[in-house]
Order: structure tokens, then C-alpha cells, then sequence
């Protein structure tokens, strides 16, 4: 799994983080079709399971024709971003971006 910095924060607390984090700033470490792509994960649900693992991090699986794990942690107050899927692109993948839009929801809910 590679690890992407994303961006910077000012809390090491990853609900605070995504709590604050805007969609302008999500689209600013993706591209535009990792983001457009992950807001369709989100929309359609593809997440089948998000774990908060407090204060740092939180990880997800996608279920699918392959299953794929993403983590998003903050280290030193930098968000550093994992997934083992294949995009060979910079910044956060589609699933990274589903990934931090559930977050956002399930911290909304609660």
C-alpha cells in the first residue's frame, strides 16, 4: 500500500480533521475524476465497512471484484492517505475520496 501526503491539518485528531475539511480541499489533493468517481462510491454506498481507529486514523474496505483497504492517518500533523488499489495517479484515488466523504456522514450522524 503507498502512502500519499495529502495535506496538512492542525488537529492530529482525524474526526476533527474530517469534520472541518471542505469539498474544495478534497478536490484539491484528488484530480478531477478521482474526486467525481469517489462521490459516486459514496453515493452508491460502495463501503462495506469504516473503522475509526481514534485519534489518528480511519480505514475502510470495498468490497468488489477485489477488496480494497484505504486508510487515511494523520502523522506530525500531515494527512498521509493509503490504498492498495492500482491508480497510478497522484493525490487521493476515488476510493480515498468515498473513504473521507463517509467519514464526514457517519460523524454527521452521530
Amino acid at each position: 500500500m503507498e502512502q500519499d501526503i495529502l495535506t496538512k491539518t492542525k488537529s492530529p485528531d482525524i474526526k476533527v480533521f474530517v469534520e472541518e475539511i471542505t469539498d474544495q480541499e478534497i478536490r484539491e489533493f484528488s484530480n478531477f475524476f478521482s474526486y467525481q468517481a469517489g462521490v459516486e462510491f459514496f453515493k452508491m454506498n460502495m463501503l462495506s465497512e469504516i473503522q475509526f481507529l481514534e485519534p489518528e486514523t480511519i480505514k475502510a474496505v470495498f468490497k468488489g471484484f477485489l477488496d480494497i483497504e484505504t486508510e487515511v492517518c494523520i502523522e506530525n500533523l500531515h494527512v498521509f492517505a493509503k490504498c492498495t488499489c492500482t491508480t497510478e495517479e497522484k493525490g487521493a484515488c476515488k476510493h480515498i475520496v468515498a473513504l473521507i466523504l463517509h467519514a464526514k456522514e457517519e460523524i454527521r450522524k452521530n
